[in-house]
């Protein structure tokens, strides 16, 4: 490639701008040269790179017509929607749309969270493949983050990150290492599983409880869960929570639970089989002074 661009320079400049590429991209620049045998382009001063749903600042940029594909080093700026990219230099595909980028560092506005890696290959936005990589939520003005996830092998699947062969570490101290471990990196709040919770004990024997988060917009949200106790029955909870707005909050808690076993409880409660236990609360907090009618 050094070779290519010392021939390119001794060639004349033609002096235009803007060139497209089969619509699919538009380079500005200062000017550029191009090799009619090589059918190559070097552009050099304030290029800027533009596609569908990107652009990219770049001070020397390189287009193969055979190859279809840009090649940018000196270090890039690429910025989209959701994302911000720089690195020392980069490869893009035309046709496919896939970068190749080196020693490159990314910060991605959905998830509020950076990465840097001594290779990335981004397929799409949101879709990355990253080669000694690491990963953090973390915004340090010192430059160092208060955790981070490094790994070996790395991937950005739309809001997953999957990390493979890795460390999580403290203000850049490897903690523990992991083989695989999968990441959500999303700020808004989804409708799922949550983590279950599993317990043992003499009375209720092997405890398992399953909760499921469902969000009604960004003001309430429902909470149900399944409960099973080997040694005594199943039931479920349900937690309902709504932001009012003025600094107000309401909170409704039920739950329902089947003894399948007679047995003693705690302070002098006898169990009984088959009996059917409720339970419901509701807790709220309301700013009077800034309702009106």
């Amino acid at each position: 490639m050094k070779i290519l661009i010392f021939f390119l320079i001794a060639l004349e400049p033609i002096g235009e701008k803007r060139i497209e590429f089969k619509g699919k991209i538009t380079i500005y620049a200062d000017e550029y040269i191009y090799s009619s045998k090589e059918k190559i382009y070097l552009f050099s001063g304030n290029i800027l790179l533009r596609g569908e749903n990107f652009e990219m600042n770049a001070p020397v940029a390189i287009y193969d017509e055979l190859e279809k594909k840009v090649f940018i080093t000196g270090g890039f700026f690429l910025r989209t929607k959701e994302e911000t990219v720089e690195g020392d230099e980069v490869e893009y595909d035309v046709e496919t749309g896939n970068w190749k980028i080196t020693m490159g560092k990314a910060e991605v506005k959905r998830g509020i969270y950076s990465l840097e890696a001594e290779g990335i290959k981004r397929k799409k936005e949101m879709d990355y493949e990253i080669s000694c990589g690491s990963f953090t939520p973390c915004r340090c003005p010192d430059g160092i983050p208060s955790w981070s996830i490094e790994g070996r092998k790395m991937e950005l699947k739309n809001d997953w990150f999957i990390i493979k062969d890795g460390n999580f570490s403290v203000k850049n101290t490897p903690l523990f290492y992991f083989p695989y471990l999968a990441v959500p990196v999303v700020k808004e709040r989804k409708t799922g599983f949550l983590i279950p919770k599993m317990g043992y004990s003499e009375r209720d024997g092997f405890q398992f409880y399953q909760p499921f988060f469902i969000t009604m917009g960004e003001d309430k949200d429902l909470t149900i869960e399944g409960d099973i106790l080997t040694s005594r029955g199943i039931g479920g909870k349900g937690i309902f929570r709504y932001a009012i707005p003025y600094d107000s909050y309401m909170e409704l808690k039920g739950s329902y639970f089947l003894e399948t076993s007679s047995q003693n409880g705690y302070f002098f409660d006898v169990i009984k089989k088959n009996e059917q236990r409720y339970f419901l609360e509701e807790n709220s907090i309301l700013n009077w002074r800034n309702f009106s009618l």
